[in-house]
């Protein structure tokens, strides 16, 4: 996504590791990983933390979509 369509990855990159377990991050020395790429984000990380930003995507779509 770029800055017209809504957030870029590297944007919601931070906040996905700021708002969902940002404990479990390897930037804050958890065993996380997320990393932006052009078609979106690679993401290392337990099943219980991609349900968690699997609804958080989900609301930021539909958040987007009511726009």
């Amino acid at each position: 996504m770029n800055h017209k369509d809504g957030l870029d990855a590297k944007e919601l990159a931070g906040i996905i590791e700021s708002t969902i377990e940002p404990e479990s991050w390897s930037s804050v020395g958890g065993n996380g990983v997320i990393r932006p790429i052009p078609s979106g984000l690679v993401i290392t990380q337990s099943q219980k933390v991609h349900r968690k930003i699997t609804a958080l995507l989900d609301q930021v779509m539909k958040h987007q979509q009511s726009e």
